[in-house]
């Protein structure tokens, strides 16, 4: 039986969101902070590569990248051609106030 999956049951997948949702939150949170999110929406549609994204925001390529795929976990961001773009959802987060 090489090659077949098991199916995981939806409950393992919804306690899983639960598990993680504090670290994303903190991550969504610092991406905010950090200036990550606020680089990314002035990018408009074109979206940013985490180097530039890094550069920009004055932070690590490293935490650029986490921080990018928290975001990304979160559907705050989504990402096309190795690019990220703010959504809908992260355009509202992307406010300091």
């Amino acid at each position: 039986m090489a090659g077949r999956r098991k199916r995981v049951p939806r409950q393992y997948h919804q306690v899983h969101a639960l598990a993680f949702s504090p670290l994303l939150f903190q991550a969504a949170m610092a991406a905010r902070n950090m200036g990550v999110l606020g680089v990314v929406h002035a990018a408009k549609t074109t979206g940013l590569l985490p180097a530039e994204v890094a550069t920009q925001a004055k932070v690590s390529l490293y935490a650029a990248r986490v921080l990018l795929e928290g975001c990304l976990a979160l559907e705050l961001v989504s990402l096309d051609g190795g690019r990220y773009r703010l959504t809908d959802a992260g355009t509202s987060g992307c406010s300091t106030r």
